[in-house]
C-alpha cells in the first residue's frame, strides 16, 4: 500500500490508519488532528518519508507480532517533522515491535508537552537501530527518556543528533531500559536536560563508544544519582567529549553520602570537563571508584568555585583488582574544592597499585613529573590520604 502527497487538516480521530504487508507513506502533511496523527500496522516493512505533522497526536509505527512469523522487519523513516504534539500523548514518535532494522534519519520532534521525543520498542535484542541527523527539543514527561527512550534495544547507533530542553523522570537525554548489546554514539549533543535521575543519559551496555559529543547543563534533581549512568563492567569508551555542567543535583543539600556525576568505569580520552557542579556538601565527586577501573588519558579538568571534586578511590577489600590511571591529565584549578582527590584505605588491605600516575600529568601549569611533585599535592591538600599511600608511578 502506498500513500503519497496527502494533505489532512482539522479533523477529529486518526489522521491516517493503515494495515498491510508493506506500507509506503510519502509527502503527507497533516495539521490540527484531534487524535493520533498516523497509525500504521505492517507485516514486514514501513517506509515513512518527506512528511510533517503539526498540532496532532503522536505518530505510531507498529510491526506488531507479524515480524516473528517471517523473521525480518524494517522501519525506515527519513525527513519527518513532528511539531506541537497535542496534550495527553506521551510520545512524539513511537516505533513498536521491529525486530531487525530501525532507521530514523532526519527526524525533527519539537514541543511535546506531555511526553518524550521518541520511544523505540524492539521485539528482539538483536535489532539494529540507527538514529541519525535528528533534532528533539522542548519535551516534558513523567516517564523515561525525555529525548529518546530505548526499550529492549539491541545494537544502537546514534549520529549527529541534538537533544535539548527536555524534562523527564529518568534519563533526561536518552534512557535505555534494558541491556543493549553494542552502542556507538558520535556527534551527539545533549543540552539543558533535566531528570529526577540520570539527567544526561543512561545505558546498560558492556560495549559503548561515545565520540565527539557535548553534554551541557544536564541535571539530576533528586536522590543520590549520577548525571550519567552506564555499565560498571565492559569496555565503555568516551573520546573527544565535552562535559559542561552547572547547578546539578541542586536539591541534594539535605542528603548524606557521596554524590557523583559519572561512573568511574571505562576509558575517557581527550575529554574536557568544565565546572562540573553538584552542591556544596563535602562528598561530591566527578568519579567515585570502588568497584571498577578507570583510565583518564589526555583529559582536561577545569575547576572553579563550587565545582565537584575530581575523584575518590575507596578500597572495599582485599584483593582489589580495580585501578585508576591518570595519563596526560591537565588540571586547571581556580578556586575549586580541596582536596580534589581522596584516597581512602588505599593500601589498608594490601592493595598497593590502585591509583596510578604517569609522569606526564600537569596541575595548574606545574608538571607532575616526579614523586616529590606529586607529594607536594598531598602537602597542599590537593590529594588527601585517609589510611592511604601516594599514587604509584607507572611507565
Amino acid at each position: 500500500m502506498s500513500i503519497d502527497g496527502l494533505i489532512i487538516s482539522d479533523i477529529t480521530g486518526r489522521g491516517i490508519y493503515a494495515r498491510g504487508e508493506v506500507l509506503n507513506i510519502s509527502g503527507v502533511t497533516a495539521s490540527d488532528i484531534r487524535g493520533r496523527a498516523l497509525e500504521l500496522f505492517s507485516f514486514s516493512k514501513i517506509v515513512l518519508k518527506n512528511s510533517q505533522f503539526d498540532k496532532c497526536g503522536d505518530v505510531f509505527l507498529d510491526l506488531y507480532s507479524y515480524a516473528s512469523f517471517n523473521g525480518a522487519s524494517l522501519i525506515d523513516v527519513n525527513n519527518l517533522k513532528i511539531t506541537n504534539v497535542q496534550s495527553g500523548y506521551d510520545t512524539g514518535l513511537y516505533v513498536f515491535m521491529a525486530d531487525r532494522e530501525i532507521k530514523l534519519n532526519n527526524v525533527t520532534i519539537e514541543n511535546v508537552p506531555d511526553g518524550r521525543g521518541m520511544r523505540i520498542y524492539s521485539s528482539s535484542t538483536e535489532a539494529n537501530i540507527v538514529i541519525a541527523d535528528c533534532l528533539i527539543r522542548n519535551t516534558k514527561s513523567s516517564g523515561n527518556g525525555g529525548g529518546i527512550h530505548l526499550d529492549n534495544a539491541g545494537n544502537t547507533e546514534i549520529y549527529r543528533t541534538t537533544i535539548e530542553n527536555v524534562e523527564v523522570s529518568y534519563g533526561g537525554g536518552i534512557y535505555s531500559s534494558n541491556k543493549s548489546n553494542n552502542i556507538i554514539i558520535s556527534n551527539l549533543t545533549i543540552k539543558n536536560a533535566t531528570a529526577d535521575r540520570y539527567g544526561g543519559l543512561r545505558f546498560i551496555s558492556d560495549n559503548m563508544i561515545v565520540e565527539d559529543s557535548l553534554f551541557e547543563n544536564c541535571t539530576a534533581v533528586s536522590g543520590v544519582n549520577k548525571i550519567f549512568d552506564f555499565s560498571w563492567s565492559g569496555d565503555n569508551i568516551f573520546r573527544r567529549c565535552t562535559f559542561i555542567h552547572n547547578n546539578n543535583l541542586k536539591n541534594l543539600t539535605y542528603e548524606t553520602g557521596n554524590h557523583t556525576l559519572l561512573p568511574a568505569a571505562g576509558w575517557f580520552e581527550d575529554c574536557t570537563f568544565t565546572n562540573l557542579r553538584i552542591n556544596n556538601s563535602e562528598n561530591n565527586y566527578i568519579f567515585d571508584s570502588s568497584e571498577s577501573s578507570l583510565t583518564l588519558k589526555n583529559c582536561i579538568f577545569n575547576f572553579q568555585t563550587g565545582s565537584a571534586r575530581l575523584i575518590q578511590k575507596y578500597n572495599l577489600g582485599a584483593p582489589n583488582p580495580y585501578s585508576i590511571l591518570m595519563d596526560g591529565v591537565t588540571i586547571n584549578n581556580s578556586g575549586g574544592p580541596q582536596p580534589l582527590m581522596v584516597l581512602i584505605n588505599y593500601d589498608y588491605f594490601g592493595s598497593t597499585n590502585m591509583f596510578q600516575f604517569k609522569l606526564n600529568n600537569v596541575y595548574n601549569g606545574t608538571p607532575l613529573n616526579s614523586m616529590s611533585a606529586i607529594n607536594s599535592l598531598v602537602n597542599s591538600n590537593i590529594i588527601r590520604l585517609q589510611n592511604g599511600a601516594l599514587p604509584t608511578i607507572v611507565p
